[in-house]
């Protein structure tokens, strides 16, 4: 009677009373082990594994990771230097041009008109668009005057009353040109160009220089 009132659950079912026990009538814990086995593995299982992450990530990652951020910023200030070579060459070319003219002006001046014109006619190669280019023409163009060659001097003189209206040596390379056509016997072509250089640069010495030639001309 009493005995027949225990609720059923998951840890004991009842089962048919055997004859001559009462006792029995109450059923064994079926399936007892096993619900004990599958939450004592868990348990186990969890707690080990939690310590071993941890102390493997914690202690791995802080090593290496200092050192690398202060081998960085050591790297970065040399390329620095290698950038100031980098402007020295710049300002070097700039000179360049003036030198090299004045290394021709200065054979011209000695009397070496064949190394002069060689080396007028490498600086125009090389710098063409130089400042110095208007005078390098010009004084190319007296060299080829020195040597007689009227015909390649008035060519020259010509590059820099065209390619300069406004340079500092037309009014020189008009009185040269018109003079170079004096030499070749070109009167007409001659006075012309006298009379451009004064009506051009009337207060101009070579202006003065132009009126004596006319006079010569006659």
């Amino acid at each position: 009677g009493p005995r027949e009132h225990v609720p059923e659950s998951a840890e004991y079912r009842r089962r048919p009373a055997e004859p001559g026990t009462g006792q029995e009538a109450i059923g064994e814990p079926a399936g007892g082990p096993e619900p004990q086995q599958e939450e004592e593995v868990p348990e186990e299982a969890e707690a080990p594994e939690t310590p071993e992450t941890e102390e493997e990530k914690a202690a791995a990652p802080p090593a290496p990771i200092p050192p690398l951020a202060k081998v960085e910023p050591s790297i970065v200030p040399p390329p620095s230097p290698p950038s100031k070579k980098a402007e020295k060459p710049q300002t070097k070319p700039v000179p360049a041009p003036e030198e090299t003219y004045k290394k021709a002006y200065e054979l011209f001046q000695k009397g070496d008109v064949e190394g002069a014109k060689g080396e007028f006619k490498r600086f125009l190669e090389v710098y063409p668009k130089s400042k110095y280019a208007e005078n390098a023409h010009y004084w190319l163009g007296e060299c080829y005057f020195a040597e007689k060659k009227f015909d390649e001097a008035i060519l020259e003189f010509d590059e820099v009353i065209k390619k300069y209206p406004k340079g500092n040596k037309v009014p020189d390379a008009l009185l040269r040109q018109g003079i170079a056509f004096l030499e070749l016997n070109d009167t007409m072509n001659a006075k012309l160009i006298l009379k451009e250089v004064i009506k051009r640069f009337p207060k101009s010495d070579q202006a003065k220089r132009a009126q004596k030639k006319l006079k010569e001309i006659g």
